[in-house]
């Protein structure tokens, strides 16, 4: 396909834009969008608008994503091969978030094991459960595409006698 080379709409989008663009991306790869653009986006201001929002939105993740390099592709080529197949992951969920694409999954529902209510599921402080968890959290937040969903089943009630954070303040205790 040709490029437009005259296409006023995404011209001036390129001449409002082109302040901010610069102060993101490196010359390379702003030259790659612009021709990307220049070859595929077509139609009236409004569908320009929409497609060009869309490359830019495809080029921030793909940035995003690639400052990742710990991804794993044939975990994620399973993970999102057949989209609408929901697919269940067993095994550490940390293990698997640190090995997936940033912005990769579409919703994210887990129920993490509750702090030492089962034999399989013990730590040494409720600090180290808390600290456990947020790395979690923070790996989800990762991996979960923008504004998407995301459940995180915790119970509120411990019934050991290891109780203690200095996550709320000096000796706090949940009751």
């Amino acid at each position: 396909m040709t490029p437009n080379t005259h296409h006023p709409h995404l011209e001036m989008i390129f001449e409002i834009s082109d302040k901010y663009l610069k102060s993101v991306f490196d010359e390379k790869t702003l030259t790659e969008f612009r021709t990307n653009c220049l070859h595929t986006i077509r139609g009236d201001r409004d569908s320009t608008i929409e497609q060009y929002i869309e490359s830019y939105y495809d080029l921030v993740k793909h940035e995003y994503q690639s400052q990742y390099p710990s991804a794993d592709l044939s975990l994620n080529d399973s993970i999102l091969s057949e989209p609408h197949v929901p697919k269940v992951l067993w095994g550490n969920c940390l293990d698997f978030l640190q090995h997936m694409n940033s912005e990769s999954i579409q919703l994210m529902i887990t129920s993490p094991p509750y702090y030492n209510a089962r034999d399989y599921s013990q730590w040494e402080t409720l600090d180290n459960y808390l600290d456990e968890m947020s790395l979690i959290i923070k790996e989800c937040y990762r991996v979960l595409d923008n504004h998407r969903p995301f459940v995180f089943n915790v119970g509120d009630i411990f019934d050991n006698d290891n109780k203690h954070t200095n996550h709320l303040g000096e000796n706090a205790e949940y009751l």
